[in-house]
């Protein structure tokens, strides 16, 4: 076999004084603490039956969010492989009840708000069962996700932990966890865990499947590069961020349920944001038994500021004109776009998502009834003529 498995040396450095599931809990306690992570690791399977090596190299950032009820944490990852090169640009990505899973020439993406039931984990007798965006190979290797399973594990009775505080493994100071899951009788799972005695970061991982069965599967996971406390950028977890740096992919794999063009004759999503002046909300009830054109745009592209002009053209006719801005709009940027035409949304990211918004500008009218009757992708000189004829009929 090609993986270099731990060579574990166990020398207590200090007696063990600490009772069962001391160590435990602290090293639980410890990786509870991160709040932000950003991290590499090696990720090793050994396939039963071949013994044949597969190889992932994990980019892995997380941060807390203390809010979502169904993840503790946001979390992107991304994979290279040089054993499966169809694997790399892999990427999985969880946030605000939305979750990207694009790998193998195939984008999957749910969204708690359309359908929660994916995202519910379920027991299978002593087991439990992760929703989709906490299953699969990797979520599992960040450091948030592994204190949730040590804390499974600590409730489950199958499962045998035994401790070594202060430990040497390969050379290096370490607390460390061996855990064994029975079932029936038999051992079904063996972990060897090891973490940084100062920091509490994880450092290695070895998990046996079925030890001792021709079947037997053996998963190394070996971290380094690890940092806490990482300063990501507002939009680091968001479709902002997916739509900006794998645009490629989005538009070319995303499933046409959530293409922009796909609302064409639907009833318009519905949505409420709070005014960007401050003072109050806004949702399509405002503009009841009036035709609404809804403005997707940025504050950087020029052809957005074309179609704001084209708002002050039409201010005299009886629609409800909304802009919405994906960004944040603060001091001077504010106070501009505020004595724009119609009404100002701002923070409009999530919204662009239900419709469907992969580029700036794009507009939507919808009809007295609430039904989207036009598209507008990008811009043309020949929009507000468009528009005008749109709203007319």
């Amino acid at each position: 076999m090609g993986i270099k498995k731990l060579f574990i040396v166990l020398y207590l450095l200090v007696p063990v004084s600490l009772a069962a599931g001391n160590l435990t809990d602290k090293i639980i306690s410890n990786l509870y603490k991160i709040k932000n992570y950003q991290g590499i690791a090696d990720f090793y399977v050994t396939l039963p039956m071949t013994d044949e090596d597969v190889h992932y190299r994990l980019y892995m950032s997380s941060q807390v969010s203390e809010n979502d009820t169904l993840c503790p944490y946001d979390y992107f990852i991304e994979v290279e492989s040089d054993t499966h090169p169809t694997l790399s640009g892999s990427f999985m990505t969880y946030f605000d009840g939305n979750y990207f899973h694009f790998g193998n020439g195939r984008l999957r993406e749910y969204h708690a708000d359309e359908n929660v039931a994916p995202f519910v984990s379920r027991l299978s007798g002593n087991h439990l069962i992760s929703g989709v965006h906490r299953s699969g190979l990797f979520p599992g290797e960040l450091p948030q996700e592994l204190a949730f399973w040590l804390e499974t594990f600590k409730s489950n009775p199958t499962v045998k932990i035994t401790e070594y505080p202060d430990t040497i493994v390969d050379g290096r100071r370490v607390d460390a966890l061996a855990i064994e899951e029975w079932g029936s009788g038999e051992l079904m799972r063996s972990l060897f865990m090891t973490f940084d005695i100062d920091t509490g970061l994880p450092i290695n991982k070895e998990i046996e499947n079925n030890p001792g069965h021709i079947g037997s599967q053996t998963v190394v996971t070996h971290y380094f590069g690890s940092q806490i406390n990482i300063d990501f950028p507002s939009d680091f977890f968001s479709e902002e961020r997916l739509l900006r740096e794998k645009s490629e992919i989005m538009q070319l794999y995303r499933n046409s349920n959530y293409r922009a063009e796909n609302l064409k004759g639907k009833e318009s999503p519905f949505f409420s944001l709070p005014l960007a002046s401050g003072n109050g909300r806004f949702d399509l009830e405002n503009c009841k038994g009036k035709s609404v054109v809804l403005a997707f745009v940025d504050t950087e592209g020029s052809f957005c500021n074309d179609v704001l002009a084209i708002a002050k053209k039409l201010k005299d006719t009886d629609i409800c004109w909304v802009t919405l801005y994906k960004e944040s709009l603060v001091g001077e940027d504010l106070r501009e776009k505020l004595n724009g035409p119609g009404i100002v949304v701002s923070n409009a990211a999530s919204v662009a998502m239900r419709y469907g918004v992969v580029g700036y500008p794009t507009v939507f009218v919808v009809n007295e009834e609430g039904i989207v009757t036009d598209i507008y992708i990008g811009y043309s000189p020949k929009l507000r003529d468009e528009l005008e004829s749109a709203i007319m009929q």
